[in-house]
């Protein structure tokens, strides 16, 4: 197997996918390299693989990043990382047959304006609650509902002996069940908002201040729903 490794482009391949993929140190997967399979190559050799890979890649991430721009539904997230000690963060655009995964030295919205500029204009963008999202002008703005729910799973889980996000969970699973037995439908939303209404007026005050946080959160961007 050692003398396959060295006689393919796979040593070269692990590399990229551990760095890029995995975000293992470049220290780090030289040490694997040697202690496994008794190759020796330089932490500079890892960083030129790597950076030749990129230089492949690029055409197919323009294209990929061409596809998005034209799309009417993408949805987006960013996550935070160390780069050098440094706090960077991995941004994320996707639609159901193409994901751009970038990265930026920062988490407002002037990062998803400068790689997508006039095109968020005409997409639909499904986005956590992240306060950078509601300042860009989107054709519309959906909050992602599986953010919403699994907010509302650990506030189930941290007072089980209240119903209030048991409530509001059944309504969101209610909607996405109608819209996914009719999704060429246009459904009228008045109903579902109302009741969503109800549940958010209702007073949770002594349930605690991470309930009353998620409530006001609701309340503040519905109208992006």
């Amino acid at each position: 197997y050692k003398k396959y490794l060295r006689k393919t482009n796979y040593k070269r391949s692990f590399a990229e996918v551990s760095c890029v993929i995995r975000f293992l140190p470049y220290g780090r997967i030289a040490s694997f390299l040697r202690e496994v399979f008794a190759l020796t190559p330089s932490e500079g050799s890892l960083v030129n693989w790597v950076n030749e890979a990129k230089r492949n890649a690029q055409p197919v991430i323009d294209k990929i990043k061409e596809y998005i721009k034209s799309s009417a539904v993408v949805g987006s997230d960013e996550s935070g990382l160390y780069c050098n000690k440094r706090l960077d963060w991995a941004w994320i655009a996707q639609t159901v047959y193409y994901t751009l995964l970038f990265r930026a030295d920062g988490r407002g919205s002037k990062v998803l304006a400068d790689k997508f500029d006039d095109s968020l204009e005409r997409m639909t963008v499904v986005t956590d609650r992240h306060s950078a999202y509601f300042v860009l002008h989107f054709l519309n703005h959906q909050v992602c509902l599986a953010h919403l729910l699994r907010e509302l799973q650990y506030l189930s889980e941290l007072n089980t002996e209240q119903e209030w996000p048991g409530k509001v969970t059944n309504r969101f699973r209610e909607a996405i069940h109608q819209r996914n037995t009719n999704p060429k439908d246009v459904i009228d939303k008045v109903s579902w908002t109302r009741r969503l209404d109800n549940l958010l007026k209702q007073n949770i005050e002594g349930l605690g201040k991470k309930f009353i946080t998620f409530r006001r959160g609701l309340i503040k961007y519905a109208s992006s729903g």
